[in-house]
């Protein structure tokens, strides 16, 4: 093969792989011919020792994308907006703020559509890197985070009966002779059914709030507030 042929060649795997990885990206369900493409072409490229395959590495959307979502995640990091990302159907306590990290969680849905471990993944890699290296993100709760079962203690041991009064969605109540607010009884923007008679409430270390209370069908939630009156977390 003459060389002008060969680099001919050459140059039509590298374009066609590193099209084809942004086109794989549009249309869905060409992402595992698309994956083995690239792959192919990288292989290709790697035998023939040509300088195009750290190009085709570098700006393709299978390096791409995951390093702008891992950059991404440390913006939002930064920023104080860092979340987990996964998929699927939340649970009940799914957007729990993570007692570890305490970053909030998200999920892009039921519908997986293949690239998933791609966007999620480093995104997921930096902010728990940034956390392990610099500590919580900004503006989260830091204070002592109980389990259902100490929450539960808590209140058995140490909780109060307080009557909660409604002032157009901001509920506020008395204990210990202060005065106390909670922004809203809703959790990720569902307000449950409850009533604000005879609620249990604890406080600790002046910076935790937990509070039991019933809401539909005679379910039992225990809520945990920050001292400005944020809910964080709920257990059922």
């Amino acid at each position: 093969m003459s060389n002008d042929k060969e680099l001919r060649w050459i140059k039509f795997w590298f374009w066609a792989a590193l099209i084809s990885s942004w086109f794989t990206f549009i249309v869905i369900f060409t992402l595992p011919l698309g994956l083995l493409f690239w792959l192919t072409s990288l292989i290709i490229l790697f035998i023939r020792k040509s300088k195009l395959k750290w190009y085709l590495i570098a700006f393709s959307a299978w390096t791409a994308i995951p390093a702008i979502t891992f950059l991404s995640g440390i913006k939002d990091y930064f920023l104080g907006d860092a979340h987990f990302r996964y998929v699927g159907l939340p649970t009940s306590e799914f957007y729990n703020l993570d007692r570890d990290y305490r970053v909030w969680n998200s999920t892009s849905g039921c519908m997986v559509f293949g690239f998933e471990p791609l966007t999620h993944i480093p995104n997921n890699w930096a902010v728990a890197t940034c956390t392990n290296v610099f500590g919580y993100q900004r503006g989260v709760y830091r204070g002592v985070y109980p389990t259902k079962a100490e929450a539960a203690e808590i209140l058995g041991q140490h909780g109060l009966l307080v009557n909660f009064s409604d002032n157009n969605g901001r509920f506020q109540f008395q204990l210990n002779n202060n005065r106390y607010f909670l922004a809203g009884l809703s959790y990720n923007d569902i307000p449950p059914t409850y009533s604000l008679d005879n609620i249990n409430v604890a406080l600790v270390n002046n910076q935790l709030l937990i509070l039991t209370m019933k809401i539909e069908d005679n379910q039992s939630v225990i809520f945990l507030a920050d001292d400005h009156g944020k809910i964080f977390a709920r257990y059922f």
